[in-house]
């Protein structure tokens, strides 16, 4: 699942894929810990119910869960790359 996050990065958006690298953020650090918590420390309550529904409703589809951790990634670019330069940034972002 995470060499599948860095995948979409490296596609979607080399620079924020370098900004982690340059940085020393693998997907352990940057994709795992939204993962292990089903995004309940990133979404707010209304947020993450819909999201839920949407992964019920299409449980088929389990690869929506990385496709929806890369598009919080890529939404959340310019502050990753501009205010998220440790793993203290990282971890209060």
């Amino acid at each position: 699942m995470l060499n599948a996050i860095e995948q979409i990065l490296d596609t979607e958006d080399p620079k924020l894929l370098a900004h982690f690298r340059a940085n020393a953020f693998t997907p352990q650090v940057y994709a795992w810990p939204i993962l292990t918590t089903l995004f309940t420390d990133v979404l707010p309550k209304a947020d993450w119910l819909r999201l839920f529904d949407h992964l019920f409703t299409y449980r088929d589809d389990p690869e929506l869960l990385i496709f929806y951790l890369a598009a919080f990634l890529l939404c959340s670019r310019t502050t990753l790359l501009t205010q998220v330069n440790t793993l203290d940034d990282l971890a209060a972002f």
